[in-house]
């Protein structure tokens, strides 16, 4: 199989990134989505305007890897950037993070599997822990699991951490996107 032919076969999953000045953080974020067990995925970041190192961090990756995907923008803010990025994913399935965030590194092939085994479950997400700068876990949140127990909070906040999200692209799609 020619390498334009790998290219071509959509990932599995598609990862979209959104970055305004991430610099600080932006390398460990990169490494936590490249080290996943997980590997059928193309890394969508969009570069929204940084006035930091934030291009020339994600561009040292994106030399290396060639599943990174760099979309470089003046400022349009989160939402647009969220949108950009979802349109240009080529997967079925989107995963979320942000640039101040990292994931386990099973997280794709858990929640992989998980949408695989329910199809009628159109995100998922996971319990998450909030970290100072010495990565030392300063709470962790254990959203609720139950369908019922999401929609009552859904009133009142979102029980899902973005960081942690994997959704159904035709979902987000029929709804308007964000």
């Amino acid at each position: 199989m020619s390498a334009l032919t790998k290219r071509s076969k959509p990932p599995t999953v598609s990862v979209v990134m959104s970055v305004f000045n991430g610099g600080p953080s932006l390398s460990r974020a990169i490494e936590s989505i490249l080290n996943q067990t997980f590997k059928n995925f193309e890394f969508i970041i969009i570069n929204d305007g940084s006035t930091d190192e934030s291009l020339q961090i994600i561009k040292s990756y994106a030399d290396a890897d060639p599943r990174i995907v760099v979309l470089n923008q003046s400022n349009h803010g989160l939402i647009y950037s969220l949108n950009r990025g979802i349109r240009h994913a080529r997967a079925d399935l989107i995963a979320r993070i942000d640039a101040d965030d990292s994931s386990h590194p099973q997280r794709f092939e858990k929640q992989v599997a998980a949408l695989r085994a329910f199809p009628e479950v159109s995100v998922i997400g996971s319990s998450f822990s909030l970290v100072d700068q010495n990565d030392h876990t300063i709470r962790t949140f254990v959203p609720p699991s139950d369908d019922i127990d999401i929609r009552r909070q859904l009133f009142s906040r979102n029980p899902l951490c973005h960081g942690s999200v994997m959704m159904r692209k035709d979902t987000i799609e029929s709804v308007g996107l964000y």
